[in-house]
């Protein structure tokens, strides 16, 4: 029993160390400012389109595509696959038909 409970305590406590996740817009927006024009630039603008999803689907998809164009001129793969996968949500809750984009 003492086992288990060492087992539980020390799970809880490296849960409890972990850093907190950025779930404000403005923080992700403050981020966005300082951020390299890398692929950690491309999941920060499709986080933020993900939090303004539901909100203003417009500017979501703003969001949305400049994740793709600096997915491309990275030739980040991952990046294009989500950019297309996020966008096509969008173009589907306007009811657009989903023309080649990219």
């Amino acid at each position: 029993m003492q086992k288990l409970s060492l087992i539980i305590i020390t799970l809880f406590a490296g849960f409890l160390g972990q850093a907190q996740p950025v779930s404000n817009k403005e923080d992700l927006l403050q981020m966005l400012k300082t951020a390299k024009e890398d692929t950690g630039k491309v999941l920060l603008y499709l986080d933020i389109g993900n939090r303004y999803e539901s909100v203003d689907a417009q500017i979501a998809g703003k969001y949305y595509l400049l994740a793709g164009g600096l997915s491309k001129r990275l030739h980040y793969k991952r990046g294009i696959i989500k950019f297309i996968s996020n966008y096509t949500a969008i173009l589907n809750g306007r009811g657009t038909l989903i023309a080649p984009f990219y």
